[in-house]
């Protein structure tokens, strides 16, 4: 039985009920930006990221891999991040975490609720 209270929503039934989203999990701080057009000084277009949100996230990696091509090493690995509700945050975004820059793959709201979004990101690194 889920039922919702005016500032938090909450799952399970009786005195069981726990939030759907703890605040213990969301102990990383990220930031979100998104990619915009802007003008330098001859008047030439040139796209630059720009801040979008900083939020509390809860940052999991999933996997990892190193590829060879083109006689290069790269790394690659995935990571779930979890926040807190955030409306316009979509794929054409990315994500800041400590010195690593995180490119996001899908944007997936749960059951349409608005209460948190999973971010599945991939980082790309090249390594030698």
């Amino acid at each position: 039985m889920a039922w919702n209270n005016q500032k938090r929503q909450y799952v399970g039934q009786g005195s069981m009920s726990k939030p759907l989203l703890s605040i213990g999990k969301l102990r990383h701080r990220i930031k979100l930006q998104t990619y915009i057009s802007s003008k330098n000084s001859f008047g030439e277009e040139r796209k630059v990221w720009s801040d979008f949100a900083e939020v509390s996230a809860s940052v999991e990696p999933l996997s990892g891999k190193e590829l060879f091509a083109a006689q290069q090493l790269h790394a690659e690995s995935t990571v779930q991040i979890i926040i807190r509700y955030v409306e316009g945050v979509n794929t054409q975004m990315r994500v800041l975490f400590k010195e690593k820059s995180l490119d996001i793959l899908h944007v997936s709201n749960k059951d349409e609720r608005n209460i948190a979004l999973y971010l599945l990101c991939k980082e790309h690194e090249e390594v030698v």
